[in-house]
């Protein structure tokens, strides 16, 4: 696992899943998977803001993955 910061703050971290590097941001979203360790901190370094979504973006998001 690697934990990253930005300005000080927790910022996120990659792990090691497998073949694959799962990218996470501070609040455990996963940004996505990668093939390396390079292109999973790529990832995490655009991440500097959280995307912001509506409830209703919310709500859907929720009740898919429950069905999955």
């Amino acid at each position: 696992m690697h934990v990253a910061t930005r300005d000080g703050e927790f910022a996120g971290f990659v792990e090691l899943d497998g073949a694959r590097h799962v990218t996470r941001d501070s609040h455990g979203t996963e940004l996505g998977a990668f093939a390396t360790l390079a292109d999973a901190r790529r990832a995490l370094d655009g991440s500097g803001r959280r995307k912001t979504r509506s409830i209703t973006q919310t709500l859907r998001r929720h009740l898919s993955r429950a069905r999955s």
